[in-house]
């Protein structure tokens, strides 16, 4: 992910996920920078409740986009399941907590 960067200045420790600093790190204390992250309230329709299992994905993007189809392979055939469509910026963070949540678990 070329879009993660980090640099110093002075005592404290910056990175980047394209264009804004999400963590400082100051005297080797990590510190929140000023992200809000608000509760969400989301509401599921019942037909997405159970989801949809996905052995395999496909990833296209552009400058302004990053396309995600998610498929189920059936013998010769692979059926897309579920695509989805997501800015770049959403992208970094959505690989960040991929990327952490892995790390947390030891899978990584």
């Amino acid at each position: 992910m070329s879009g993660i960067k980090k640099y110093k200045s002075g005592k404290r420790t910056y990175t980047k996920f394209g264009g804004k600093a999400e963590q400082i790190t100051v005297a080797g204390k990590p510190k929140q920078a000023d992200v809000r992250n608000p509760e969400l309230n989301v509401n599921i329709d019942e037909n997405m409740l159970p989801g949809r299992y996905s052995d395999g994905f496909m990833i296209n993007s552009s400058n302004e986009e990053f396309i995600i189809d998610f498929f189920k392979n059936t013998g010769s055939k692979q059926k897309v399941q579920s695509r989805v469509i997501i800015s770049p910026a959403n992208t970094m963070k959505l690989c960040k907590l991929i990327r952490d949540t892995l790390a947390k678990s030891g899978k990584i």
